[in-house]
């Protein structure tokens, strides 16, 4: 079987890559950039060329999907705060899982005050979530 050959990385390229990526996976900004730098770096091991001066379109791609809003780290705070919560994840889980991602302390807070807008104690509704799928 044949090996894929990449393509040499434009702006272009980078640019679907990272739509395609999108259009897929719900993504932090951090997230995005860490699967650009992947792309990167393997292709330019393949054609064994410097990857520093591609690392610079990066910023060009995420700052105008930051100005379209396909990128928001707010938003996807809020949605997956919500989401964890209603998997019965703690206070704790949850703020672990989204700085993984890379989202900021600030966004966090901005998700986890949203949450009580849903419970009006968090911790107890996940609590009770996570005994109601632990039951036999």
């Amino acid at each position: 079987m044949k090996k894929k050959i990449p393509k040499k990385i434009t702006l272009d390229v980078l640019e679907k890559s990272a739509i395609k990526y999108l259009e897929k996976y719900a993504a932090s900004e951090y997230q995005l950039v860490s699967v650009l730098r992947r792309k990167i770096i393997k292709t330019s091991f393949f054609y064994k060329t410097n990857p520093e001066k591609d690392f610079e379109l990066i910023d060009l791609i995420t700052n105008k999907f930051k100005k379209i809003g396909l990128i928001n780290d707010k938003k996807f705070s809020e949605n997956k705060v919500e989401t964890y919560a209603q998997k019965g994840y703690s206070r704790k889980k949850i703020t672990f899982n989204l700085k993984s991602k890379g989202i900021s302390n600030q966004n966090i807070e901005y998700g986890m005050e949203n949450l009580k807008l849903y419970f009006n104690d968090a911790e107890l509704a996940s609590a009770l979530i996570y005994a109601k799928k632990k039951k036999y």
